[in-house]
């Protein structure tokens, strides 16, 4: 049997449960388990967004739950592909109050600005006037809940054994199994905590981060 769609995904689990009367609340327990994953892993589903043309202010896809850097990319074989400097709320707005006129070249600065009620992320650049260019965005992306639409993701790519797991441990607390709740809840947590040493090791290599102390100067 495979685990690579939404559907083979809920056949496992009704197997691993033995439990062949649950098929319209495994959905759900998936669902529940999706939520946790979201906030365990949030730093582990990263991808790079290209974007063409960008004049003011940019709005990024609702699937970004986060962005962590902004590059220009206008050159070929990563000439002129710098970064831009990622400024606070407090230093946007201080530009835009002090500043009565554009002082230097477009877009050299951007703040990052999340409405989590609206679920919306917008890049808002200063200087604001004029084309700023084509851009490379690193963002942290949402992830997608599986669906009958939407078959398969990221998650169920590489850690289908979380998925199964988590939400076991799910049906556990339905079933009021008490006794199996930690037992798949360890094998959840083992899955999402070798994901997050994969992303450390994706960013920062196989050898130890250097530590770096403060200078004290007397």
């Amino acid at each position: 049997m495979g685990l690579a769609t939404f559907d083979e995904l809920k056949t496992a689990i009704g197997t691993e449960l033995n439990r062949a009367d649950l098929t319209t609340v495994i959905p759900d327990l998936i669902t529940r388990f999706e939520v946790k994953a979201r906030r365990a892993l949030r730093d582990w589903l990263r991808t790079t967004i290209t974007a063409t043309a960008v004049s003011g202010d940019y709005l990024l896809p609702v699937t970004v739950s986060d962005v962590l850097s902004v590059s220009y990319n206008d050159g070929t074989s990563g000439a002129h592909n710098f970064p831009l400097e990622v400024i606070s709320k407090q230093d946007y707005q201080r530009f835009m109050e002090t500043q009565s006129a554009v002082q230097s070249i477009a877009g050299q600065l951007v703040y990052v600005d999340a409405d989590i009620d609206a679920g919306t992320t917008t890049l808002r650049f200063w200087p604001p006037a004029g084309t700023i260019a084509n851009l490379k965005i690193e963002v942290l992306k949402l992830l997608p809940s599986l669906s009958a639409t939407q078959t398969t993701n990221a998650l169920l790519r590489e850690a289908p054994d979380c998925y199964i797991s988590g939400a076991c441990a799910e049906a556990s607390k339905f079933l009021q199994h008490d006794e199996r709740i930690a037992v798949w809840e360890k094998d959840r947590d083992a899955g999402f905590r070798e994901l997050r040493i994969l992303t450390e090791r994706r960013l920062y290599g196989a050898s130890p981060r250097r530590v770096t102390l403060p200078r004290v100067f007397g």
